[in-house]
């Protein structure tokens, strides 16, 4: 019996005197565990927030903080402020890395020195964001017609804001389409008398005299010296085609685009058919020679076209283009992406646009100069914005 309680008291002994030891390499365990979890979740935070703002391509001190907040372990908290450092090269790359910074308390050291240790652990990431430098066409197809009068001011503000401030290797290029009834062309090459005096020329081709949609459809892609174009020479008496209203070709002088803004006036009726024919010629790479930009041909060019108006088309020509195949032409054969902003419009003027574009993503309805200016901006500074891929 003396001995059974000798042995007992031999392992109370043990257990007692092992016990701190067991404490501290179970706190050993825990800061490690911790440690550990705090690091990844660090690591996976900053990974997440860097390729957040390689995604947008701008520094959003809110959003690298949710994430932080987001992925911050149990029992621990967010350090220090995330840390966001922007670089960019020589070659337009831009390089995002965040680090993210997660402190915790650690009983591993109580029994050592009486009180516990504060562990910060961090973990850094870098997203890089990459420019192509394809060049991309836009063709600014904007009513100028008399409802415009107070509001065109507003209109030309918001397009000077939208154009980029630099054109880098000059690989966007902007051509301006001011229409009314009607859109003017002068000194260009394909039209010889338009040396001598503003010409307002329209889209549609004829059969004998008469409008024929299918056939403007089918040489919507001629080129100009396989089309009877019909001309007029403008006055200042035909609203329809004004002085200011003169075609801008392709340009990659961001002034010469400023000032054509800048010049617009309004009056005259509204057929924004006409401005959609000729917006797309003046993409087409087809007629850079007769139209005397550089033609780009064998380079990857992105086309779009924005097409804005306040108004509705009188008659139905819009409606019979649609339906004989304009849009989808332009879309699938001609490879130009459009986008419609409707101001101030009706809803069958913006079901018009959304059957034309294919969904409603590529039509905005503006009913006021705010929105207006929301959407304009968007779709200007979308349409130029280079393909951007994002690496870590």
């Amino acid at each position: 019996m003396s001995t059974k309680v000798s042995q007992q008291g031999s392992i109370s002994i043990v257990f007692v005197c092992s016990l701190p030891v067991m404490l501290i390499l179970f706190g050993i365990v825990m800061a490690v565990s911790m440690h550990l979890q705090a690091a990844n979740r660090a690591i996976y935070a900053s990974e997440a927030a860097a390729f957040s703002l390689a995604i947008k391509n701008r520094v959003d001190d809110q959003a690298v903080m949710k994430y932080a907040e987001y992925y911050k372990p149990y029992m621990a908290e967010i350090a220090s402020e995330p840390k966001v450092t922007r670089r960019v090269d020589a070659a337009d790359n831009t390089e995002y890395q965040v680090t993210v910074a997660y402190g915790f308390e650690s009983t591993a050291t109580v029994l050592i020195n009486d009180q516990p240790s504060n562990i910060v652990v961090d973990g850094h990431s870098v997203s890089k964001v990459s420019v192509s430098r394809d060049a991309v066409d836009v063709a600014l197809v904007l009513d100028t017609s008399g409802s415009m009068s107070g509001d065109m001011a507003d209109l030309k503000n918001i397009i000077n804001e939208a154009l980029p401030e630099q054109n880098k290797g000059d690989t966007v290029r902007f051509s301006v389409i001011p229409f009314s009834g009607a859109v003017g062309v002068e000194n260009v090459r394909w039209l010889p008398e338009s040396n001598q005096s503003l010409m307002c020329v329209s889209g549609l081709s004829e059969t004998n005299s008469t409008v024929d949609i299918p056939l403007t459809v089918k040489q919507l892609d001629f080129l100009p010296a396989n089309l009877n174009i019909k001309a007029t020479k403008g006055s200042e008496w035909l609203a329809d085609c004004s002085d200011s209203g003169a075609i801008l070709p392709l340009s990659a002088d961001l002034t010469a685009v400023r000032n054509k803004i800048d010049s617009l006036s309004a009056g005259g009726n509204t057929a924004s058919y006409q401005g959609l024919i000729w917006g797309v010629r003046t993409l087409l790479d087809e007629w850079s020679f007769d139209w005397s930009v550089d033609d780009k041909t064998g380079t990857k060019i992105t086309k779009r076209l924005i097409l804005f108006t306040d108004g509705q088309d009188g008659g139905t020509v819009f409606d019979d283009l649609t339906n004989a195949g304009v849009c989808e032409k332009i879309k699938s054969e001609l490879n130009i992406e459009m986008s419609f902003i409707g101001y101030g419009v009706d809803s069958s003027r913006i079901r018009q646009f959304q059957s034309c574009a294919g969904g409603s993503e590529y039509v905005f309805d503006a009913q006021n100069t705010a929105e207006l200016r929301t959407y304009l901006q968007a779709a200007i500074k979308g349409a130029v914005q280079s393909d951007l891929s994002v690496r870590h």
